[in-house]
């Protein structure tokens, strides 16, 4: 099925139930001293739609994309900062979340189709303390061109 044909399946269910519009996405992704090991992105909200692939299995849908790169984002602008700043990064597991609502950009009501409430959970294990960790992925935040452009601001939480 086309992802058109996805799309307008997904907009009759939320017509009929407004709930199945909100989604919160998550981008789950692992390096190893800077290279990108593990990506994951999934619909923690999934609308189950009868015969049609879920994300990720065959078709790719827009949302999997901006989750994907807002997770990977903000993992290669920590590592570029922590390089600049001289600290090593052996492991870390970069955990973005936001909630999606699905009626804008489906037509179905006006308002924001982007991401909202994005936050990041890092786990890392380094050669500096979690202080100057914490300053590192607040500079990777500022600095990444996905969430940079998010309207609104980005919760952190380290590990």
């Amino acid at each position: 099925m086309s992802t058109t044909k996805i799309m307008n399946e997904m907009k009759k269910l939320i017509e009929q139930d407004p709930s199945l519009a909100i989604s919160e996405w998550q981008g789950t992704c692992q390096y190893v001293v800077g290279e990108m090991m593990f990506l994951e992105t999934k619909d923690l909200q999934e609308i189950n739609l009868e015969g049609i692939a879920k994300p990720g299995e065959k078709q790719v849908m827009p949302i999997e994309l901006l989750i994907a790169a807002a997770t990977t984002s903000f993992g290669v602008t920590f590592h570029l900062e922590a390089y600049n700043q001289g600290v090593t990064v052996d492991r870390a597991e970069i955990v973005f979340t936001g909630v999606c609502d699905k009626a804008p950009f489906l037509g179905i009501k006006s308002g924001n189709s982007g991401i909202m409430k994005p936050m990041i959970v890092l786990s890392a294990e380094s050669t500096t303390n979690k202080g100057q960790l914490a300053e590192i992925a607040a500079i990777a935040i500022e600095r990444s061109p996905i969430l940079s452009s998010l309207r609104e601001d980005v919760t952190l939480h380290i590990k």
